[in-house]
């Protein structure tokens, strides 16, 4: 059998550790997601009290006609609300930061069978902080791409403009499928990086050295990537087809977050395990 194909199959040996990680990641992710959504929803309840249910004109008008001494109490309000909403905000982006690190070490010392401690957490913490850079960078590559993909296509519907005009719908369509398909084969693709760049902290736990390995073992691993980023994105498209089909039956919101945030889990567990598996432990045997 094609040793991609091989490795491929292979990844659909689930045992405990894929269990493992889907836990973790689900845990993660949810908790991330209810302390954003409860404090979304204080802050919606917090401003109604503040407005004192009044729109954005009657609020222009009341500011516009009163005297500063009747103004006073609504605007210290308002600052009030204004200050906690930005502190909260702060605050819970930093909870999210260290509880995803942690989730992080959690998993990749997971692999190697080793027990996080208090000195390889913070160094964790420092990864993730380092990762940023690459991020904001792959962030800009992906926004030039995707208008790259967008002049190519607009230069392809010049080339038969009176097709394209009878069939307007499908241009439109064809265009979000291209960029949805580009965007989530670069997003793949750096998410494989990222898991090479922790595979390799967690053995040693040196940031800057971590990172450099990580990029190496990706572009080594290259053409074996290429296959694994393609099975994967037909996995991904399975699973969305899926989901399609189950959320027609789901009419709580909640749930319907539960079901989504299960559903990326089990995926960024089977990838992680389908990296390991095939790729990264080829390379070091």
């Amino acid at each position: 059998m094609n040793t991609h194909l091989q490795h491929f199959m292979d990844s659909f040996t689930l045992k405990k550790d894929f269990l493992y990680f889907f836990l973790a990641d689900l845990i993660t992710f949810s908790l991330i997601f209810i302390s954003f959504s409860w404090f979304a929803a204080y802050l919606q309840r917090k401003s109604v009290e503040v407005m004192q249910g009044k729109s954005i004109e009657e609020l222009q008008q009341l500011l516009s006609s009163s005297s500063p001494e009747q103004v006073l109490p609504f605007l210290s309000g308002l600052r009030y609300f204004l200050i906690w909403a930005v502190v909260g905000i702060v605050l819970l982006a930093v909870f999210s930061f260290f509880l995803y690190s942690l989730s992080r070490a959690v998993i990749w010392n997971h692999v190697h069978h080793q027990q996080v401690t208090k000195r390889t957490y913070w160094r964790w913490n420092l990864l993730n902080l380092s990762l940023l850079i690459p991020l904001v960078l792959f962030g800009l590559v992906l926004f030039i791409v995707k208008i790259f993909v967008a002049l190519i296509v607009n230069l392809a519907f010049s080339l038969a403009p009176v097709f394209f005009a009878l069939h307007s719908t499908f241009a439109e369509n064809f265009k979000v499928i291209l960029n949805g398909a580009v965007s989530f084969y670069l997003t793949l693709s750096f998410l494989v990086l990222v898991f090479m760049v922790y595979y390799a902290f967690s053995q040693q736990y040196k940031v800057w050295d971590s990172v450099g390995k990580g990029f190496s073992l990706f572009r080594k691993n290259w053409k074996t990537l290429r296959a694994a980023l393609l099975f994967a994105t037909v996995i991904a498209l399975a699973l969305s087809l899926v989901g399609i089909v189950v959320k027609r039956s789901i009419y709580s919101p909640n749930v319907l977050l539960f079901f989504n945030l299960a559903l990326a889990s089990a995926f960024l567990a089977w990838l992680r395990l389908y990296v390991l598996k095939g790729i990264v432990h080829d390379h070091h045997h």
